[in-house]
């Protein structure tokens, strides 16, 4: 008897039920795949950009007249990088570098923060500059007497930027959310003096929860304001009040695990909460991980590093990753990938890094025709033409920082190294109750690379696989295995660890029923 598993991408990774419970076409194990609804294959690797003179705690994109600079703070300094050029933008007196920054763009300028130093700005030219309070005054001298105004995020909302969690001259406000005068185009605010009744600059506090506010981004025409647990919705309306106020009741109960653990999806955001990963379009909320990968995820991260998750959208693949430090780690290396257009999960590696983005990279450097025989044959290189750029200008690529500043791309190595890339999924069943069943062949519907196979079987429910004997299987040579694996519980691994790019279709197995014990 045959038994096909076909679309094998249209489930994805389940991990929160028994793998008894879910469908044959699910998969309970998987390490840098890719899922498409109708197939399931290895996902494109990274490669190093270049070694910055600081470790990149942190990334904007910032597009200065069609030249796409990357500015990232590091240990004491902020640099700027475009073209292979790194250059140390930092002001004379430097940073503290003691707490966590964050960034957003208005009006084409990058706005760096953290809550130990002056948040800085940068147009794209010269060095980073203090940010005006109001008049002359920086937030480093906010009332003309050293006094010392501090945020922990600012984000940019239509023409106003937001800052949260303040803390003013040593005192902390960690419900307050201030909003600045309106930029002029092309400029930023000249005032964050909500004081001044010329302004339109004001303070509030969503102080119903006891949670912290965490993080802003904008959604449609309104600006999400995420607390610890609570969500608020920040609507423009002029006037003597300018913005109002309202909780999203559908997320009651609801907030975020950390800084730039939001991202805008179109319409529609996902977050990371404590315990759940949700959508909503600031109305309805939907819980988009429970039932999937919640379990997995969240006993993956570092308990006392939990903070440094972030999530990247990259919209020219549909999809979001979480990236997150693993336990033992105080750097991001893992990411559960979100594929929103086919609601699919996946699991993957990361160089390590501390933030990411996704954005158009200015390279000068071309592909030149390869003159080190020692670096392998044409065949290993996966470069599409010579003297040609190896990025999109006009799409999104993602970008990772740390000791290194790393691409994600279309190549098949991490940084050089093959990876391990992994289907596995257990539990099959064939038979009914205490049916035995055994495999006598695989048909697998392979693309690409050779594979190695491997089926295995357990007789109960919660017993050990046994696997068989792994062989290797080349799509342009073969078309079926030979094993002898019996019982109740069958498994199926395909796993590559040279490099090769492949994906499956699907699979058959040849079955014949040989009685119940």
């Amino acid at each position: 008897m045959r038994i096909a598993i076909d679309k094998p991408g249209e489930f994805g990774l389940v991990t929160d039920p028994s793998p008894q419970e879910i469908p044959n076409n699910a998969w309970s194990s998987v390490r840098n795949i890719r899922f498409d609804i109708n197939y399931a294959g290895n996902v494109g690797g990274y490669s190093e950009i270049d070694t910055p003179a600081d470790p990149a705690t942190y990334l904007v994109g910032l597009d200065v007249g069609g030249t796409w600079y990357i500015v990232y703070p590091g240990t004491d300094s902020i640099y700027s990088w475009a073209g292979g050029v790194e250059t140390d933008i930092s002001r004379a007196s430097g940073y503290t570098g003691t707490s966590r920054w964050t960034g957003t763009v208005l009006n084409g300028v990058a706005i760096l923060c953290n809550d130990s130093d002056c948040p800085q700005y940068w147009g794209g030219t010269g060095d980073c500059t203090d940010l005006i309070y109001s008049g002359t005054s920086s937030w480093d001298d906010f009332d003309g007497a050293d006094g010392e105004y501090r945020a922990r995020v600012i984000r940019a909302y239509k023409s106003f930027l937001f800052a949260l969690y303040i803390t003013e001259d040593g005192t902390e406000y960690p419900y307050m959310v201030h909003w600045s005068d309106p930029a002029d185009p092309g400029t930023i605010p000249a005032s964050w003096d909500y004081a001044d009744p010329t302004t339109l600059s004001g303070r509030v506090d969503l102080g119903d929860t006891p949670g912290y506010v965490v993080d802003a981004l904008p959604l449609k025409d309104v600006l999400v304001i995420y607390k610890e647990d609570a969500v608020w919705l920040a609507t423009y309306i002029g006037g003597q009040y300018q913005f109002r106020f309202d909780k999203l009741a559908d997320a009651q109960g609801l907030g975020i695990y950390s800084t730039d653990c939001a991202v805008d999806i179109g319409g529609r955001h996902i977050v990371v909460g404590d315990g759940t990963v949700y959508m909503h379009d600031g109305n309805q909320v939907q819980n988009i991980l429970k039932g999937r990968a919640a379990d997995s995820f969240f006993a993956g991260i570092d308990p006392e590093n939990y903070e440094k998750t972030f999530l990247i959208h990259c919209a020219c693949s549909s999809e979001v990753f979480l990236c997150y430090p693993p336990i033992g780690s105080d750097i991001c290396t893992r990411a559960y990938v979100y594929n929103y257009a086919q609601n699919t999960w996946s699991w993957r590696e990361l160089p390590a890094s501390y933030f990411g983005t996704a954005q158009v990279i200015s390279e000068t450097e071309l592909a030149s025709w390869p003159t080190d025989a020692s670096g392998g044959g044409w065949e290993d290189n996966l470069t599409a033409s010579w003297d040609s750029r190896n990025y999109s200008p006009i799409s999104d690529t993602i970008v990772l920082g740390g000791a290194k500043l790393w691409k994600m791309s279309d190549i098949t190595t991490f940084d050089g190294a093959n990876p391990t890339c992994l289907l596995e999924r257990t539990g099959l069943r064939f038979g009914a109750g205490g049916q035995v069943a055994l495999v006598r062949e695989v048909y697998p519907r392979i693309v690409g690379a050779p594979v190695m196979v491997t089926v295995g079987s357990s007789m109960t429910l919660e017993g050990t696989v046994t696997w068989g004997p792994e062989q290797s299987f080349d799509a342009d040579t073969m078309t079926k295995l030979d094993v002898t694996q019996a019982g109740r519980y069958h498994a199926i691994r395909f796993r590559t660890t040279d490099g090769g790019s492949w994906r499956l279709n699907g699979y058959e197995l040849d079955i014949e029923s040989i009685g119940a014990y």
